[in-house]
């Protein structure tokens, strides 16, 4: 076989590999976007999440509703956790008036309240730690700044009531998918949520909405 004949050859074999790897990219683009389009109106994000399939193929996955992994990386707006979120931040009954301004650099979630302070009320910026426990987020204040005074101190100065950690519930997600990771930006709590073995066959039926996707 001739030098020319061997690469013609070559060449078509790549050829004919790269139209179903090509087809498989593509069906697994298109998964992707569906299921993060159908996350962001379901879940009301304020913006597309990240999603990513895992496994190879992806055409056979779909097929048989069932995908080897899955990564979301998404951003739950404040305003959907501003109660419970910041009450746990700033250690403040329901009748304190509480804003969450956003993330710091290090990822902590900063609120704005008023805290009595020996029978003061002075306005304070909470900055708080969050950890992940299963579908669970314990937020602990870490510092408090107190603009009136011009002091920014550790949680731990405060009463105990103001200073202590509480733990409040995530919504929930769709089965097969966990919590890994969380933190706070400035427009809300980034999440990453993975799952192994799913089936979306299930998933699905719990979507009725035509709005966001369903088919019932």
């Amino acid at each position: 076989m001739t030098r020319t004949k061997q690469v013609i050859i070559g060449s078509v074999a790549v050829a004919a590999l790269a139209v179903p790897l090509a087809a498989d990219r593509v069906a697994e683009s298109v998964a992707e976007h569906r299921i993060a389009a159908r996350l962001t109106c379901a879940a009301g994000l304020s913006g597309t999440p990240k999603v990513e399939l895992g496994g190879f193929p992806a055409i056979t996955q779909l097929a048989s509703g069932r995908i080897t992994s899955l990564r979301i990386e998404a951003v739950i707006p404040y305003s959907k956790v501003s109660g419970t979120a910041g009450s746990a931040a700033t250690g403040a009954g329901s009748g304190t008036n509480i804003r969450i301004v956003g993330g710091d650099d290090a990822g902590r979630l900063v609120a704005e309240t008023s805290l009595s302070v020996r029978g003061l009320q002075l306005d304070a910026t909470v900055y708080a730690t969050l950890a992940l426990s299963g579908s669970r987020l314990t937020i602990t204040p870490a510092e408090v700044e107190l603009s009136g005074l011009g002091l920014r101190v550790p949680a731990s100065r405060l009463p105990a009531n103001a200073s202590k950690a509480r733990t409040v519930d995530l919504p929930a997600l769709p089965s097969g998918l966990a919590y890994r990771e969380i933190s706070a930006a400035q427009d809300g709590l980034k999440v990453v949520a993975e799952g192994r073995d799913l089936d979306l066959r299930d998933a699905g039926k719990t979507t009725k909405s035509k709005t966001c996707g369903g088919t019932e």
